[in-house]
């Protein structure tokens, strides 16, 4: 393997460095700016000594400009032109044709995403980690393309079995407005013992509530995340009740 002739500086002024005029790639530089700002400026240009033009992390330079930049960290190579040429094609088609193991990603995601800082500084966002875990989807969790009762009520039995939940663990809330045991009953208020008190106004939502094990909540919301997708729906809730009239629905077709 040939090492090429390099020299490196930690501190090269911006001005003395140009990104290469023949650069055909086009980088995000502000989601760049933003990797710099939370994680620092990691690695370091490479730079062809006797031009000065930017080999490699052109882009990682205008992003270190654009915040303020003074200096960046340079290594200089001695190559002529034609060598420059290929080193900064083959940097960029290297990346080009690289591509990842989803399902290492989103392991790595949700571990980054469980953090106090969140995703801020990776370049992804919470609409990419949706995307990802609709596309990899949740072991255990295949919605069937055809409406097969026995599978998809089996498919749901492990979203909700793997969530911990069971019959006492959820509590339904009583309706606002009903009476309690403890209500003392109504004064009538007129000699035919009738009460002319209106009767309390009940809400036309009830709430249940859900107690999750601490061991089972990433893979619960991450099976919610696949039924929203698929489905379309809206939010977490809209996800349990689509879960569970599919399940009523398709268990009568089968029975039918």
């Amino acid at each position: 393997m040939q090492i090429l002739n390099r020299e490196y500086d930690p501190a090269v002024p911006v001005t003395a460095l140009t990104p290469h005029p023949a650069n055909p790639r086009r980088g995000n530089v502000p989601m760049i700016s933003e990797s710099i700002a939370a994680n620092g400026f990691v690695g370091a240009c490479v730079a062809q000594k006797s031009t000065g033009f930017i080999l490699a992390g052109n882009h990682r330079y205008r992003a270190a400009v654009a915040n303020g930049g003074e200096a960046v960290p340079v290594i200089w190579v001695d190559v002529d032109d034609d060598a420059a040429t290929k080193i900064l094609l083959a940097d960029n088609r290297t990346n080009d044709v690289a591509g990842y193991d989803n399902e290492g990603l989103l392991a790595l995601l949700e571990s980054v995403a469980a953090l106090e800082t969140g995703l801020g500084g990776t370049g992804y966002t919470d609409e990419d980690m949706s995307a990802l875990i609709a596309a990899v989807g949740v072991p255990g969790f295949d919605i069937p393309e055809e409406k097969n009762a026995n599978a998809l009520e089996r498919n749901l039995a492990n979203l909700f079995g793997a969530a911990g939940l069971t019959g006492g663990a959820a509590a339904e809330a009583e309706p606002t407005g009903a009476a309690s045991p403890g209500d003392a009953p109504a004064s009538p208020a007129n000699g035919s013992g009738e009460d002319s008190t209106p009767p309390p106004q009940t809400s036309h939502v009830r709430m249940l509530q859900v107690f999750v094990a601490n061991d089972k909540w990433d893979g619960f919301l991450a099976q919610l995340a696949t039924i929203q997708k698929k489905f379309g729906l809206a939010n977490n809730s809209d996800a349990v009740l689509h879960a569970a009239e599919l399940v009523s629905e398709w268990e009568a077709s089968a029975a039918g």
